[in-house]
């Protein structure tokens, strides 16, 4: 079975580039063999395009570039531009409603239609995008924020004696 030798580290010690796939062996004989560069070099083309198989460089090279676009994930293989400012400005919605009833009034719309709910019951705010055409089809929250937390000063948790700040000034001797 050949396997590239990754390095030489002795006279008796030798790394292999991949894990042995057989049985582990002690002072069994071997053989090194020289491998031509151009027979390494189709070796080393095969595995990156191996690696290259999975789609990601196509859907990458299928996309048309802008100025302020980023590319992004959509799926295994597939990829969209966004505008940079849905990141910086946070999401998009297509209306907004004070809670899940609200929500109700758009049960008809398009798939990708988007509704932000500004309190989902808990007192969180989440997102919600119509699956498919069918009436109420509705994706999973995409929550905004997180539950609603305790309200009040942020010093009623303070504990303990309050001191100075000392100054301390090292001279050197």
């Amino acid at each position: 079975m050949p396997i590239p030798i990754a390095s030489v580290d002795s006279d008796t010690q030798i790394t292999l580039a991949y894990p042995w796939p057989g049985p582990t062996q002690a002072a069994a004989p071997y053989r090194v063999t020289f491998t031509p560069y151009h027979v390494a070099y189709r070796q080393a083309l095969q595995e990156i395009g191996q690696m290259l198989s999975s789609g990601n460089v196509s859907a990458l090279a299928g996309l048309v570039g802008a100025a302020n676009k980023i590319p992004i994930f959509t799926g295994p293989g597939a990829l969209e531009v966004i505008a940079k400012q849905d990141l910086v400005n946070g999401v998009r919605f297509d209306v907004q409603v004070a809670d899940l009833a609200g929500r109700a009034a758009y049960d008809n719309q398009a798939a990708g239609f988007t509704v932000l709910v500004a309190d989902v019951g808990d007192g969180r705010s989440a997102i919600y995008t119509k699956d498919s055409v069918a009436a109420a089809d509705w994706s999973d929250p995409a929550y905004v924020t997180g539950p609603t937390g305790a309200t009040g000063s942020p010093w009623d948790d303070w504990q303990g004696a309050w001191l100075p700040p000392r100054l301390t000034t090292n001279f050197p001797e």
